[in-house]
């Protein structure tokens, strides 16, 4: 990494070498990717099960940074499998919704990263409408979404 010694405070160690599941919080700056990498150099080195260990967060930027780094220590792979580094959004669609399902839908969910930019144009002079028109379980459009941006579902063309 920067080639200083890494020497964790009593605190630090007690997550590093903890033997279940950790939730790791502190403030900016505190180390906590520094003890995710260590932690991961220990948990990789002691773990000779096969089992894969999950690295969470909230954020796609702390993904990243940690990614980056467990790499530059080579303690990931590339796959990653059977190890999985994401957002908890990510894993959650991963292992949870994908191969499942949603309960009450027949359709296979597709994933939309964000619905609130995306435009859905069908033809090419059908007027744009973000996702943010459409109810996310049924997919039906919101009549009164619409309204706001001049568009009435009833005539299926622009207000004047």
């Amino acid at each position: 990494m920067n080639g200083c010694m890494f020497n964790p405070t009593p605190e630090q160690q007690k997550v590093i070498y903890h033997e279940s599941s950790a939730f790791i919080t502190a403030c900016p700056g505190a180390g906590k990717t520094r003890v995710m990498v260590e932690r991961a150099r220990h948990m990789l080195r002691t773990n000779h099960n096969g089992r894969g260990v999950a690295f969470l967060s909230f954020t796609r930027a702390a993904v990243s940074e940690l990614e980056e780094r467990l790499r530059q220590e080579a303690l990931l792979c590339s796959p990653v499998f059977p190890h999985f580094i994401g957002t908890f959004d990510s894993f959650i669609w991963q292992f949870v919704v994908a191969p499942f399902g949603i309960t009450g839908i027949e359709a296979v969910p597709r994933l939309i990263p964000d619905k609130g930019c995306r435009i859905v144009q069908p033809f090419e002079k059908a007027q744009p409408l973000p996702l943010s028109c459409f109810d996310r379980v049924t997919g039906k459009i919101d009549a009164v979404a619409t309204l706001r941006l001049r568009f009435d579902v009833n005539k299926k063309n622009r207000l004047s």
